[in-house]
């Protein structure tokens, strides 16, 4: 999560590995810590799928039309599929940069 390139967004990158080939996970950052969820940050359709490659690796890259968090508590969740977004299959709580 940084400063995007235009004033008043901000750039989320999402990284995943070790997952089956082929999946598509819908995933996004919350406000809050996993099990205490208190909604998105920006909104959902700013976060496009995950897509796993064959290597069962994947990325998505969303920007957001909010500034950047200072400060807060935020998590990023990934949902089993586009199909089956009640099912959490990871959920990780972010930690604020070190200086």
């Amino acid at each position: 999560m940084a400063p995007g390139v235009k004033r008043g967004t901000t750039e989320v990158v999402m990284k995943l590995g070790n997952t089956s080939p082929g999946g598509v996970h819908p995933w996004a950052i919350h406000l809050g810590q996993c099990g205490a969820d208190d909604g998105v940050f920006g909104a959902p359709q700013d976060y496009p799928p995950l897509r796993v490659g064959a290597d069962g690796r994947g990325s998505s890259k969303a920007t957001v039309a909010l500034n950047t968090p200072t400060g807060g508590d935020y998590f990023v969740s990934v949902q089993a599929s586009p199909t089956n977004e009640e099912l959490t299959i990871a959920c990780g709580n972010l930690a604020a940069p070190t200086t």
